[in-house]
């Protein structure tokens, strides 16, 4: 379901996912998000054991906060996450 919203957001640009990698460029951390209507809304997100224990989840949730601020939205919505 998850793959489905970001291809869909993706093709009409009200979708993001975000990810931070370790130095080795594993991947750590992730997030969905989709925007409507001057909305962000964290849709899903984790991280692996790495992840947790490095910080990489805050990481991923600050840089789609401050997207969103980038990108003119006035809300960042956690209700929608998993």
């Amino acid at each position: 379901m998850l793959e489905r919203i970001l291809d869909f957001g993706s093709r009409h640009q009200a979708a993001n996912l975000l990810l931070a990698e370790n130095k080795a460029g594993e991947l750590v951390a992730g997030a969905l998000l989709v925007q409507d209507d001057g909305r962000s809304f964290y849709l899903a997100g984790g991280a692996s054991e790495q992840g947790r224990s490095i910080g990489a989840m805050n990481l991923v949730l600050w840089s789609a906060i401050a997207k969103a601020k980038e990108d003119g939205l006035q809300v960042f919505d956690f209700e929608g996450s998993m």
